[in-house]
């Protein structure tokens, strides 16, 4: 059995955004069956990238496409990709 990641766990889901910039900041995917979407991890930071589509999101068409958590506590809540690029570079390093 091989390791488990995004494209494993979550076969029907499209490409994470740019899965090699966030390695290269630290993050490890650490995406789970069992969890609602594909996930990455940083230390105490976990990035959570739902759906594009927001009606196959978790919390609906409401809900963001991108999540951060700091030790289960909500940091990022967005839809913009440059948001979360912009917290991983400036909060991250």
């Amino acid at each position: 059995m091989g390791a488990m990641s995004y494209r494993t766990e979550f076969p029907g889901f499209e490409d994470a955004p740019a899965a090699d910039w966030l390695r290269a900041f630290g993050f490890e995917d650490t995406s789970w069956h069992n969890d609602a979407c594909p996930s990455f991890t940083c230390d105490v930071f976990v990035l959570w990238v739902d759906f594009k589509d927001p009606a196959a999101r978790e919390f609906g068409p409401d809900g963001p496409r991108y999540l951060i958590t700091d030790e289960g506590r909500e940091v990022l809540a967005t839809d913009d990709w440059a948001a979360v690029r912009a917290f991983v570079e400036d909060g991250v390093r």
